[in-house]
């Protein structure tokens, strides 16, 4: 709705500026007015959206598998799961074995954040699961 309302007051300003309107002041006036009403308007129900525009993310439904850590994928490539699952259990047993101590409580699948970047923190590792089980 932001963007037909921007450049749709402009038109219609140009539109305007067109009509037989006999003072050329009380013309350019309206259509000015009408532009920059359009314009305010526009930028007004936008101005708190970001870089990105307002798409929901982190609701789609998810299943998980496995404890210490839980591996949540969501429910649409959940088919992947018991075969990352057991990546998941080799790499940390491996981890483990070379004396690293990385214990999150559980590895999420960043596709359910959509377009936003969600920072992993020392509990929640969010990785691409979905695209890298897919290649």
């Amino acid at each position: 709705m932001p963007h037909l309302l921007f450049t749709g007051s402009i038109a219609m300003a140009a539109l305007l500026l067109w009509m037989p309107i006999r003072h050329v002041i009380i013309r350019a006036s309206l259509a000015t007015a009408l532009a920059l009403a359009g314009m305010n308007t526009a930028q007004g129900m936008v101005e708190n959206w970001g870089p990105h525009d307002p798409v929901l993310s982190g609701h789609a439904p998810m299943q998980c598998s496995g404890k210490a850590p839980v591996v949540c994928m969501p429910k649409l490539s959940a088919d992947h799961l018991p075969r990352l699952r057991k990546q998941v259990d080799s790499v940390f047993s491996k981890f483990r074995a070379a004396g690293v101590e990385a214990s999150p409580r559980s590895i999420t699948d960043s596709l359910a954040d959509g377009r936003r970047y969600v920072r992993s923190t020392p509990s929640t590792w969010r990785v691409s699961l979905t695209r890298g089980a897919e290649r």
